[in-house]
């Protein structure tokens, strides 16, 4: 034995001595099957198993503020209600004033539907719309790219696109919404 430990061996002839040390009486170790051992990684398992209790909250999420108002729910602010989004900016709004009034003048002059006589129906009927060959976007007040258009026909050229290309009613998928240069 080493020399501490003689020395308490020798007070305490009872006193187990550590591991590794040459002593006769060795109560840290224990003898465990082998396959134990592999599985543990080197013979490390728990003396007790871990204990599975639910957690449970202390306070509410809102009760854990600082703020005096946060404790009692009827003493909360309510947020603000945020302000609604504008439907259309100014110039547009501008832009489509000046459109109605085109589409007016237009279908003063353009009495009969476009898309009937283009379609060779044998009694085209009254324009009440207006048409855009090219789409509405910067050319909404282009009246180059203006067709009449009955009620019937409003939806025809694009229940149809091959066949309104054909007849000159629809811009094919590079000419829309293009100012085409002169």
């Amino acid at each position: 034995m080493s020399g501490v430990n003689a020395q308490l061996s020798s007070v305490c002839p009872t006193l187990p001595t550590r591991p590794g040390s040459s002593g006769a009486s060795n109560q840290f170790k224990k003898a465990k099957p082998p396959e134990e051992t592999a599985r543990w990684g080197g013979g490390l398992k728990r003396r007790t198993p871990l204990k599975r209790v639910p957690f449970k909250r202390k306070k509410p999420l809102w009760a854990r503020s600082k703020h005096p108002k946060a404790w009692c729910p009827q003493e909360r602010e309510k947020p603000k209600p945020k302000a609604a989004l504008r439907r259309e900016s100014d110039t547009r709004a501008r832009e489509k004033r000046r459109y109605y009034k085109l589409q007016a003048e237009f279908l003063e002059t353009h009495v009969v539907c476009g898309i009937c006589l283009a379609r060779g129906e044998e009694k085209p009927r009254m324009a009440t719309e207006v048409h855009h060959l090219r789409g509405r976007g910067r050319l909404l007040c282009d009246t180059r790219f203006f067709v009449s258009s009955c009620f019937e026909c409003r939806e025809w050229p694009h229940k149809h696109p091959s066949q309104a290309r054909e007849l000159g009613i629809l811009a094919g998928p590079a000419e829309w919404n293009v100012v085409p240069l002169e």
